[in-house]
Formats: C-alpha cells, structure tokens, sequence
C-alpha cells in the first residue's frame, strides 16, 4: 500500500505543461499531463480559467512545500473536450442560463429566448462563443428534450449529460445470434456439471442482474461453500462488438425508472443472469473450509449449473431472525455462522466499515419521491458481501500468482492509503474526540480507524465521524499492479463477482481463464486501455447517482408539506454549515453569513465552528432543528436556516 504521486523535486518549477482536465464534485479539477501520465496535478476551482472536464490544457506548476501533491493554475485552454451539452435551464433577472453542471466554471447565457420554455426545463445546448465574457459563454438551444414536471426529466438530463446510452448498433446483435440455450449445454458437456447441486441467489427485492449464486454441502474435513459467478467471459470475447460497446460504457446503470446495461438486455436477462431453474455457464470457486472455517484449499473450476431457488434479502433475513424452516434454512444458517466469524476476524486484522443509512422511496406520476423507509439491513447482506469479498481476494491472489510468475501486468482493485495531508487531518478529527492513537505507528492504519469508530458510543456521531473520515480516504480505483486495500485491510484484491454489470470483472475472468486454462487474452496496451475504462465507468456511475439522488430529493423537498427538519452538522466550509436532515439521504447548506451578527472562525481539524464575540459553538453531529429556505434547482442546492441548535 504505497503512496504516489508525490511531487518531483525537477518538476517544481515546470511552465506550460500540457495535459487534459478532469473536474471534481468539489469543483476543483485534477490535471494529468501528457508527458507524465501517472503525476497528477491538483488545480483549484479559481485556478481552472473557465476549463470544463475533459479539456486539453496549458498549467503552470505551482510549488505547494506543505502539501504532499503537486498544484498548478491553468493558463491557456487548447482545445475544449465538447461543445454540445444536455442542461438544465434557468431564468435570473430576465436571461436565460443554461446550467450543465453545479461546479462549472463560466455561466452560459443562451442566444435567444426560449419563449414556450419554463423554468428547469431539459434542452440540448451548442456553445456557439465560449468567451462572450471573462466568466460567460453563448450557447443556442439544439433540441427540447422534456419539460421540468415530466415523469423521466431527471432521468433523461442525466443519461444526456454523461451520454449513457441504452442503445446497441444493430451490428452487435447481429454479432450475438449465435448464443443459444442449445449452445450453452453444448460447451456445458466439456464442463463440471453442478446442477444437482443444490444452488441459490440472494439479492434485493429489485435486483435486474444476478451474477451470483452459492451453494454449500459437507465434506470430510468440515464444509465447502461454492461461490458461483456467470460465465460472461465464453461469449463475450476480446475486441467483438458487444465487448467494444460494454468497454466503451464500463458498467451497467441503474434507475429505478430503467436500466441501461453494460451488455445488450437479451444477454443479461436470457443467457447471463443466474436466473431460478435455468442452466448456466459459471465460473465457481470451491472453498474448503475447516472447523473454525477457514479457507484451508480453493479451486476454481468451469461449471454448468442451474440455480433452485431465488431469495431475497428479505426473506434470508426473515428467515434467520424468526428461526423459520423451508429447504435452504440449514443452508443458510451455516453461511451465517461463517459469514459472521469472517467478518469478525476481517475487522479485527484491520479492516473497518462506514456507518451510515441507506433509503429506499415510491414515487408519484411526476417522478417525485412520496416518502422514504430506511433499507434494513440484516445478516443477508452479509452473507452475500463477506462471500463475494472472499472470492474476490482469492482470485486476487491468483492473478497475482500468475502474473508475478510471467513478469506481467493484471488488473487489481486498489484503495491506497491517504495522502500525508489528510492523514494530518484524520489524526486531527481522532485527536478532537479523545482517541489515543499509538505513536509507535508512523502512519495511521485502517485497524485505528475501525477501533476509534467503535468506541464512539453515540450512533449520529458515529455516523457523521465516518463520513467525514470516509470523505478524506482515497477513492478505490482499478490498476494493474497491486497497491493493496486500505479499507479492507487486504494486500490483494480484485472484482471478479460481476461481469454481468462491470466491465472489470469481466477482464479478470478472462486473465484468470488464460493462466489456468491457456484461453488467449488481450495485450498489455489493451488490458491498460480497459483499465482506464473501467474506471471512467466508475467515476460517471458514482456521479449520475448521486446526482439523481439529489435531484429527487430537491423534488421531494418542493412538494412536502414540511418545512422543518431535524438534522445534523456533517462539516464545515468556509461560506457553509452543511447539513443532513434526518429523512432519506438530504444533504443542505447554512450560509454562515445568514447566522447572527457575529464572527465565526473553524477549528483546525474542521469539527467545531466558534462565535467570536457570544462564543457559541456548533460541532460536527450536532443536532439542529432547521427550516427549509430555498431550493436551486439549477445548481442542485438546498439551503436551511437554524431555528434550535441542541447540546450534544
């Protein structure tokens, strides 16, 4: 677990570097140059000089000594990635704006009036100048897409903003006659046939894909549970049309509207999808485990299977907690009883959790959600994560097996450790609440996080603490080499339970087949290309959910009765108390400026906000009662006003 992209002492003083940029959700962007692909460069948001994502740029380094990545300002911009945009809209002091995303850096007027359009409307826009003003461009509206109110508004701007498409060319399905259930039982007689194997799924209620199925059965020397996982990978192979179209889109995407899948819907449904009484191509893995279950030997086998029964999350954890009987019952219970002892000891060698709520919601005809319940989340869930999270370091292990043996490159799930600075930050939040951290470790270790999270006895901090530590980890991101798993507290790990639905774990199979069972694969130049998609995938499959989550959430706040919350303090900023009301997954803003006539200054380690003169003090977790202000559509904000603050 190493750290990178520490800036190069001969690059401190480098003009004129030449790169693209990508822009974060904060605003700031992240600027990779050509000539040093694996150096980033963090650019502040009043740095970006009107750059939007994906635009080839000029930089100037700017030495930072007290931080531990490089920076740089933008000085010219080449060459703009786009000028065709789906946005949303707006009217301000009689002009018409269009808005394609909440963090860009110039406002865009459009050139004429839209006058059979309303406010928030969803258009296609073409930029037609981009320096109208030092911080304006000029577009012209292309197409009307829909209107605010419709049902699928915030679906249709989102897929047209990050350009999901749920359409195939017509040359991909011609490609993908040939699979037939006929042909799956004809490569299934060269296969181990597992189909009197008694085999179940367990996944939501509103699952669409089902990439997984387990089975376990005694065994001399204690049990072995299977981990099966569909056989995308002998269909779908290297450089065809349906693997160029499920590269180019990375992973599926998933609305409670529809879903636009990663492969053509006839593949995922029909021939893919670990479906009830239906006969499969898998790849398995048989763990043999000992009495205090341990993994003591695995293999890993082509198979033809055939699940029995389809459960849901649910009905596993009704099953469990009420003690109920049916077929699988004894079954169940046995992947309980591990599941809980390997988490157990996966927590205790380091790994930790976030604790945090996830909401579920119905809506109404205009998209709008009528109400939110909390997903329950029960032994279920665990059963199927600590399976899946097993399998996948297996293989890991594997594939670095293998590819260390032939001096190559793989491909891994990655999550390095923070970077020095917000290592600073996370020893200052432990600080703050009392945590006493073992000054022998010169770093702070996944195995502290979990331990100072534990002993946080109130549940809302607990919640919000893990949060704000979550926001100061690295992303986890796919490589080619191993970097290990901070999180997990793995040194080893991988996707490969998915293929269905990601285009990682696709690739895995396909490098585990060829190191096992001689299957060509594709160049290193591919395996890196494919690398890169996949985690391009990942980026626009985290941002479209958030953003439809948000966007649902300012619908549900405009139509609701209520206008006072209860909520708690998440963070600080500098212009910004932010929020989280206690009802789905609403995040708002306080201006600071709106408080009392007073001063206000953060604590360095961002967890308390003090009052100059009345010296009052507000804290992360804290609870407030806030009244709804206004809400920006546009621009995806909403903002609160404290009506009570309430000691911790």
């Amino acid at each position: 677990m190493n750290r990178k992209n520490i800036i190069r002492p001969k690059q401190a003083s480098l003009k004129n570097i030449k790169g693209d940029i990508r822009i974060l959700t904060s605003g700031n962007g992240i600027f990779v140059a050509d000539k040093f692909p694996n150096d980033e460069f963090f650019i502040p948001q009043h740095f970006l000089r009107g750059s939007f994502n994906g635009d080839k740029v000029l930089i100037n380094n700017l030495f930072s000594p007290d931080r531990s990545f490089a920076k740089g300002r933008v000085v010219k911009i080449l060459k703009r990635a786009n000028h065709r945009f789906r946005a949303i809209i707006y009217q301000l002091n009689q002009t018409w704006y269009a808005n394609i995303d909440i963090n860009q850096t110039k406002k865009i007027r459009l050139s004429e009036t839209p006058l059979e359009l309303e406010q928030y409307d969803i258009v296609d826009i073409e930029i037609d100048n981009w320096d109208a003003g030092r911080k304006r461009a000029t577009a012209n509206i292309l197409n009307v897409i829909c209107h605010h109110n419709d049902a699928n508004a915030d679906l249709l701007f989102l897929t047209g903003k990050h350009q999901i498409s749920k359409t195939f060319n017509k040359d991909v399905f011609k490609e993908i006659k040939t699979i037939s259930k006929d042909k799956i039982l004809k490569i299934g007689k060269d296969r181990l046939d597992l189909r009197s194997l008694r085999t179940f799924t367990i996944d939501p209620e509103d699952a669409r894909d089902f990439d997984d199925a387990l089975s376990i059965q005694k065994s001399v020397k204690g049990l072995d549970l299977w981990v099966h996982i569909s056989d995308v990978s002998t269909f779908v192979k290297p450089n065809t049309l349906v693997d160029k179209s499920a590269k180019e889109r990375g992973n599926s995407y998933y609305f409670p509207e529809k879903v636009y899948h990663m492969l053509p819907e006839i593949l995922s449904t029909k021939f893919f999808s670990l479906e009830p009484q239906e006969t499969r191509l898998s790849f398995s893995i048989k763990m043999s485990l000992d009495e205090d279950t341990n993994v003591k030997d695995y293999q890993i086998f082509e198979c033809l299977i055939k699940s029995d029964r389809r459960y849901t999350y649910e009905q596993v954890n009704s099953i469990l907690k009420n003690n109920k009987d049916d077929s699988y019952s004894d079954s169940l219970r046995s992947l309980d009883k591990i599941t809980k002892i390997w988490k157990s000891n996966r927590l205790k060698n380091g790994g930790f959790e976030v604790y945090s709520n996830e909401w579920t919601s119905d809506y109404d005809n205009k998209g709008t959600p009528i109400d939110f319940r909390k997903k329950l989340i029960g032994p279920a869930q665990r059963i199927v994560e600590e399976c899946m999270l097993m399998a996948n370091k297996i293989i890991a292990k594997e594939l670095f097996r293998h590819a260390n043996k032939d001096n190559t490159l793989s491909l891994y799930r990655n999550h390095e450790i923070p970077s020095i600075y917000n290592e600073n930050k996370i020893k200052k939040i432990l600080t703050r609440l009392d945590f006493k951290l073992n000054q022998k470790n010169k770093n702070i270790t996944s195995k502290n996080i979990h331990e100072f999270l534990n002993s946080i006895s109130n549940a809302v901090l607990k919640k919000y603490v893990s949060i704000l530590i979550l926001k100061k980890l690295k992303k986890a991101v796919y490589g080619s080499s191993p970097r290990g798993h901070y999180g997990l507290h793995f040194e080893l790990y991988t996707h490969f339970t998915s293929p269905i639905r990601r285009y990682a774990d696709l690739q895995v199979h396909r490098l585990i087949k060829s190191y096992i069972y001689g299957h060509a694969t594709e160049p290193i130049e591919n395996l890196t290309e494919s690398i890169e998609k996949a985690n391009d995938g990942e980026i626009r499959g985290s941002l479209v959910e958030r953003e439809y989550r948000v966007l649902k959430n300012l619908r549900y706040l405009k139509s609701s009765h209520l206008k006072s919350f209860d909520g708690y303090i998440q963070e600080f900023s500098k212009f910004y108390i932010h929020i989280h009301i206690n009802i789905g997954d609403i995040s708002g803003l306080i201006e600071i400026k709106n408080l009392s006539s007073d001063s206000y200054s953060i604590s360095s380690d961002g967890m308390k906000m003090r009052a100059k003169y009345s010296k009052a003090t507000l804290s992360v977790g804290q609870k407030l009662l806030v009244k709804l202000e206004k809400i920006d559509f546009a621009h995806q904000k909403i903002f609160f006003v404290i009506e009570k603050s309430f000691n911790n």
